[in-house]
């Protein structure tokens, strides 16, 4: 009887042993480091480790930051992601990335694409007539200095492939911010190429995969084409002979490259998604033409062009004004805030201004630059101070990183973008200090 108790109890500690050591696993490794993990891909923010000292430890800053940083710092804490991830997908085919959707046929999207081809962020007529205005004697004040504005409407991937679209989503709205810009635009007479609305027919007949199944962002095919009819569009404008985009032929791979997987591999699963044969094309360009000077005010679907030679094949000076907040020069000086710029000497230098975006950026088309370049150019009018503030505070919650990590949690509790957060957070900021002034 003894020795039963006895059993009894080694076999209780020495249980008690082994789950305290399964549990002190993740700690150590993450402590120690000694096991690698690949980190999990998207915009995916990991807080710094937190400073010490008195003041942290009294106000429980220090206690709190601590926390958030040791959570995402436990060992296996990317592999158990991709585990829960993968356990979500396999068992409910749903997701835990806060603005995927999964379509039919395994097609993925994000919600911002289906709102803009389906029409529910339209901001009203009203509101595109009144940028088209402001655009026009902007295109005109700069076109009187040799200045060529052109708008590009980059396409999505939910206007370019509608049929995949859970149904829950529909039914599409009467009009689409999409459609009311190519009507006040065009009755205006913008600078425009809709490349919205040619792959969305280009899709039945183009030789290669406009989209992948895993991403949102148009193909280096896509792009390439669509650059060749921007160099076109340039040269008719201005008169000039620039180098042309000489094709050779595609390379076809079943692993996709660069961002033709962003969605795919920001699910974070344990088992990659498959994808269909996607294109890759071959080409060259033309020497001794006419290069440019030219600022791009773009999201990052112009980073598609800039991959296939934009930059360094077209241009011998380019500015991309990122989201009209960040600029990055091809010269090789350091980026910079577009807060720092004069607006209107920076885009005077320049031989051509491209503004662009995807249908999913068209509700804040250019992201303010028309307003403050037509305040700049054509009033010749300062930024107000209330939106410079919003401009700086967005800056600071990107270059922060501690601020950056605590707007990405509010944007993955509320199902919005991190950009849209960011605007928001930095909006309330603006008014808090006014409210207390």
């Amino acid at each position: 009887m003894k020795e039963q108790v006895y059993s009894n109890s080694t076999r209780q500690k020495l249980l008690l042993a082994v789950l305290i050591a399964v549990l002190a696993i993740p700690g150590i490794v993450g402590i120690t480091g000694i096991v690698k993990e690949k980190p999990v891909e998207g915009a995916w923010i990991t807080p710094s480790a937190p400073e010490f000292s008195g003041e942290n430890i009294f106000s429980g800053e220090f206690q709190r930051d601590y926390e958030l940083w040791r959570n995402e710092n436990t060992g296996f804490h990317y592999s158990l992601i991709r585990l829960r991830n993968q356990l979500w997908y396999s068992l409910f085919k749903t997701n835990v990335m806060p603005d995927a959707v999964i379509g039919k046929e395994g097609q993925l999207y994000l919600t911002g694409y289906i709102s803009a081809h389906m029409g529910t962020d339209f901001v009203g007529k009203d509101a595109i007539n009144t940028l088209t205005e402001k655009l026009r004697l902007l295109q005109d004040t700069l076109a009187s200095h040799d200045v060529t504005l052109v708008v590009l409407l980059a396409p999505g991937k939910a206007s370019c492939y509608p049929e995949f679209i859970p149904e829950r989503f529909g039914p599409k709205q009467p009009i689409t911010n999409h459609a009311a810009m190519v009507e006040s635009f065009g009755k205006s007479g913008i600078n425009m190429l809709d490349f919205n609305s040619y792959f969305a027919k280009r899709r039945f007949t183009a030789p290669y995969p406009i989209y992948s199944n895993t991403s949102v962002h148009w193909s280096e095919c896509a792009a390439l084409e669509a650059l060749d009819s921007l160099v076109k569009y340039i040269e008719k404008k201005r008169n000039i002979d620039m180098p042309s985009v000489v094709f050779e032929g595609y390379e076809w791979s079943d692993i996709p490259r660069g961002s033709d997987n962003d969605v795919g591999g920001g699910l974070n699963l344990v088992f990659p998604l498959s994808n269909y044969q996607l294109a890759y094309p071959k080409y060259h360009y033309e020497s001794g033409k006419t290069k440019i000077s030219m600022m791009t005010v773009a999201d990052s679907y112009v980073r598609m062009m800039m991959s296939v030679g934009m930059v360094e094949n077209l241009t011998y000076y380019h500015d991309y004004w990122y989201y009209n907040q960040g600029i990055e020069h091809s010269d090789g000086r350091p980026k910079s805030s577009t807060l720092d710029e004069d607006i209107y000497a920076s885009t005077m230098r320049h031989d051509v201004v491209l503004i662009m975006a995807t249908d999913l950026n068209y509700a804040g088309f250019s992201w303010g630059y028309i307003n403050d370049a037509y305040r700049a150019i054509v009033l010749k009018q300062p930024i107000p101070p209330e939106e410079r503030r919003i401009r700086e505070l967005e800056n600071d919650i990107r270059m922060n990183k501690k601020w950056l990590y605590q707007v990405q949690q509010k944007a993955i509790a509320r199902k919005i973008s991190l950009d849209s957060m960011i605007r928001m957070d930095a909006r309330f900021e603006a008014s808090k200090e006014k409210r207390t002034k």
